[in-house]
Order: structure tokens, then C-alpha cells, then sequence
């Protein structure tokens, strides 16, 4: 038997408690599968602390569909326009669902602190990323601003919006494998990203990390990366190289047949 594990136990404190409660349940029978799979190291690590699991670990990192996720220049042209995005307009995003451990709060922040605001646009997305957030809307109302952010609540057919962007920025305070980092990346977005489960080794040398200790310093690196985008295109080409070759689809396939076989082998 194979089980797989999905979730970071980073910052568990700002994580549900219906989530605490499967981790524990989780515990007492991860002694059972003859081996169990994670989608990054750092959670390996994490769960191995937690003596989570006696048999074979395999980190098996998760595959982007780069035919689905691709630069697109005709998408990117008609969300600019909805947005109100000029030809010199750089657009920061994050998309991923409202809670504490998706660091929202901190993203408004920095974004504030950003030098040359007049010609940058913050566009968050994701389940209860809308108008109706009161405590959202609260935070960029108190930031002062309002008419520099879109929030486009739960989005379907994300790699359409995506290619819009001008980086990515992902302030998680835990992640396991930040799908949403890889895709953005496979559309030609470079990413900054908090250093939690595999952000860092998703990113590489295709965009900038901090720790989340340290998200004094995110409007810093938030500028010099917006200055890499506007000075050096092929940045972006990097993004997209980065994950055809290190996180595709094709590769995570190959990985759990490599697996799979050997477990068939009598032990």
C-alpha cells in the first residue's frame, strides 16, 4: 500500500483546526502504507520529525500541464484592458484562497511601500478574494490603496490570467508544493516567493525568495525584482525553461512509474 502527504505542518497555529485534527489521525496510521509520498522535501522532513511513518519515503514533486499553462499574449493583451493596465502598467498578482497562512495582509503592506506606485497594480483572486471581504477590503482601504487593486474572487481558467502578469508574488507562511508558483512561472512569470516547503526550489534562479521571518524586507525585494522584469526580459523565458524541464507533467509521470514498479517486486 501507498499513501501520499500534501500538506506543510510550518506555522500550524494559523492552520484550521480540522487540519490539526486529520494530521493527528494521520499520525497513527502512517505506519501502515509500505511506503508514502511527498510532493516536497521540506515536508518530508517535517513529517519524519513527527516519526510520521516507519517504511520507504519518496518526494515525488507535483507536474505542471505546460500545455495548458503557457505564455499568451492574446490573454495577457484583453485582462490588461480589463484591468485598466497601460502598455508601462507592471502588475503584481497573487491568487490563492483568503486565510492567515496565504499572508494576505502582508502582501497589501508591501505592496504599499513600493516605490512608483502611480504605475503598478496589485490583482488578488482566489475563493473569498472579493468585494465582499470586509476585512480584506479593510486592509487596503486602511493601506490607502484602493484604486491600484482588482480582486477578482474565485477564478476559473487560471492560465488565461496568469500570462496578464508581470511577477508573481506568494507571501505563504506554509506551502508544501506551491502549484500556483509553478504555473505562474510556466506562463512566463517570474515569482517571489516565501521560502517555505519547495517555493525555493520551485523559484531557482528564475526569481527571488524571503523568509517569512524576514517580510520587513519583501517591498525591497519586491522592487529590485520588478526592476530585473522591466530590465531584462529574458527573465521570464527562464520561468518558462525552468519548469518545462525540472516540473512538468511528463517528469512527475516518470517518477511514480519508477516507483510503482519497484513496489511490485516482491519483498
Amino acid at each position: 500500500m501507498q499513501c501520499g502527504a500534501r500538506h506543510s505542518t510550518h506555522d500550524l497555529q494559523r492552520s484550521g483546526r480540522s487540519t490539526r485534527v486529520s494530521l493527528a489521525l494521520c499520525g497513527g496510521l502512517a505506519s501502515l502504507p509500505r511506503a508514502i509520498v511527498y510532493n516536497s522535501i521540506d515536508v518530508a522532513r517535517q513529517h519524519a520529525a513527527r516519526r510520521m511513518g516507519n517504511g520507504w519515503i519518496e518526494v515525488i514533486q507535483n507536474g505542471i500541464d505546460c500545455k495548458l499553462f503557457h505564455p499568451d499574449e492574446v490573454a495577457r493583451a484583453r485582462w490588461r484592458a480589463a484591468w485598466g493596465a497601460q502598455r508601462d502598467t507592471l502588475v503584481i498578482g497573487r491568487f490563492g484562497r483568503y486565510h492567515a497562512l496565504k499572508g494576505y495582509a502582508e502582501l497589501v503592506d508591501a505592496f504599499a511601500a513600493l516605490p512608483n506606485r502611480d504605475r503598478q497594480l496589485l490583482v488578488l483572486g482566489g475563493r473569498g478574494v472579493d468585494q465582499d471581504n470586509v476585512e480584506l477590503q479593510r486592509l487596503i482601504a486602511a493601506a490607502g490603496i484602493a484604486s491600484q487593486v482588482r480582486l477578482l474572487g474565485e477564478i476559473r481558467g487560471l492560465h488565461s490570467v496568469l500570462p496578464a502578469l508581470d511577477l508573481f508574488v506568494s507571501t505563504s507562511h506554509g506551502e508544501s508544493f506551491p502549484n500556483v508558483v509553478a504555473e505562474a512561472m510556466a506562463c512566463g512569470v517570474p515569482c517571489v516567493a516565501t521560502a517555505v516547503g519547495a517555493s525555493a526550489h520551485v523559484v531557482g534562479d528564475a526569481g527571488w525568495t524571503v523568509s517569512p521571518a524576514a517580510m520587513k524586507h519583501l517591498p525591497a525585494v519586491i522592487a529590485h525584482a520588478l526592476r530585473c522584469v522591466e530590465q531584462n526580459p529574458l527573465i521570464r523565458r527562464r520561468a518558462v525553461t525552468r519548469i518545462a524541464e525540472g516540473f512538468s507533467m511528463a517528469a512527475m509521470v516518470e517518477r511514480y512509474e519508477a516507483m510503482f514498479a519497484t513496489l511490485a517486486v516482491p519483498s
